[in-house]
């Protein structure tokens, strides 16, 4: 769990996926954790006055900082969300983010946003699902996502580790290679 003294840093990342999420991203911004908040991975249809009326009370102080410090994007998977968080933080010169994410993701969200960013640093803020039993060994719903998320976090680290030899060999041919997969 996040420690009771989380860094600043210059951003927020917050993946979607459980609401609790997208809350305390939300949260951390309207304590002056960071400047600015991106919500990766929103569903195409959803606006931004749907995830505010979802996360904040009218007339707070996070009302107000959604009209000018949040960004949301459209990513589709965790990989998609490593993209296009790094082109948000780029675009803004961003060296430092707190990434924001279920306890059961971060591991492999931290691999895949390290991978396309290594310059930048990651402070994560893990946030605890509500839908899943802390005793996963005797819930099969839990337990069969906790499985699933190990298997991608196993091929994510594989990726990984693929990427590095990869790029490695390529600064002696001088031509970065990316190899990209993943399981479904």
């Amino acid at each position: 769990m996040p420690s009771a003294r989380l860094r600043d840093a210059d951003a927020i990342v917050a993946l979607t996926g459980d609401e609790e999420r997208i809350a305390a991203a939300v949260r951390l911004l309207s304590e002056g954790k960071a400047r600015r908040l991106l919500i990766s991975g929103v569903h195409k249809t959803t606006r931004a006055p749907q995830i505010m009326s979802l996360t904040t009370s009218r007339g707070s102080r996070s009302w107000s900082l959604f009209s000018c410090c949040v960004d949301l994007d459209n990513a589709h998977n965790t990989e998609a969300n490593a993209a296009e968080t790094t082109n948000w933080v780029r675009k803004r010169g961003y060296r430092s983010i707190i990434v924001v994410t279920s306890t059961y993701h971060m591991p492999r969200a931290l691999i895949e946003l390290h991978q396309a960013m290594r310059d930048v640093e990651l402070v994560p803020y893990p946030v605890r699902a509500p839908r899943l039993d802390e005793r996963w060994w005797r819930d099969s719903r839990t337990a069969w996502v906790l499985w699933k998320e190990y298997m991608k976090y196993i091929t994510a680290m594989a990726r990984y580790g693929a990427n590095s030899i990869s790029n490695a060999s390529a600064r002696v041919e001088h031509e970065p290679q990316l190899i990209n997969a993943r399981a479904s």
